[in-house]
């Protein structure tokens, strides 16, 4: 399925995202089963599957956390950046499902090795990746009206706590596209305007769920006038 592979990481993002949104909004562990188990069949279609799969489940156990303790979220955060700044200078490996994933240096540069390609870390401009972002989104997709619609949705909707989980896995994802080009000449080469697409193929997991926010933001502003709450239309009979 090379080429097509992100049209099935859609999918699954899209289908674990509905499921653990409803485990959250219903209380439902059965909902959470169901959106956990989904979240890594992204390692089987993908090699950046892995990281999908993460940007998946650590968004909803942070936000578990959050919701139910704040010292085990403080602990969880302590404990992520404590291994984050602790891999990234003793570097790590990791072995799953016959693929690899590794942090090392070779001749003094550091190298992640992903599910078989070697990608020297590098430091690309910022402003570039954030050129390319913005092209992405906004001017060489037919859907770019979707990426519109959701800084809309965010500035006028973000107070409403359903859709947290859903702006949180958005943040993320976006940030993960913008490290892949900050860190990584091969991401950023791929995101460039005047390659494949200009990004616009990997970022359809974005906009799939970005999507997902349509349905409840027409409900809130057409249905609700920003309660969230159904209106009632009253009918008057004209005086005669």
């Amino acid at each position: 399925i090379a080429g097509y592979a992100e049209l099935f990481l859609t999918a699954t993002c899209v289908t674990s995202v509905i499921w653990l949104q409803l485990s959250l909004s219903k209380n439902s562990m059965v909902y959470a089963a169901i959106g956990l188990s989904t979240a890594p069949l992204a390692l089987f279609i993908k090699n950046t599957g892995l990281f999908y799969c993460a940007v998946l489940i650590f968004p909803y156990i942070t936000i578990l956390l959050y919701s139910r303790s704040r010292v085990l979220f403080l602990s969880l955060a302590t404990a992520v950046v404590a291994a984050i700044f602790y891999f990234s200078i003793s570097g790590f490996s990791i072995d799953y499902f016959g693929l690899g994933l590794s942090l090392y240096t070779d001749g003094g540069r550091w190298v992640l090795h992903a599910a078989g390609w070697g990608m020297p870390v590098v430091y690309n401009g910022l402003i570039d990746v954030i050129r390319n972002e913005i092209y992405s989104l906004f001017f060489n997709m037919s859907f770019g009206i979707t990426a519109l619609l959701g800084i809309f949705i965010f500035l006028f909707l973000r107070k409403i706590s359903e859709l947290k989980f859903i702006f949180f896995i958005i943040f993320i994802i976006l940030l993960m596209l913008m490290a892949s080009q900050f860190f990584f000449d091969y991401g950023f080469k791929h995101a460039v305007p005047t390659h494949d697409t200009g990004n616009s193929r990997l970022s359809l997991p974005l906009i799939a769920v970005l999507f997902l926010l349509i349905p409840h933001a027409f409900f809130v502003v057409v249905g609700g006038g920003g309660t969230g709450r159904p209106m009632r239309i009253v009918s008057k009979r004209p005086k005669v």
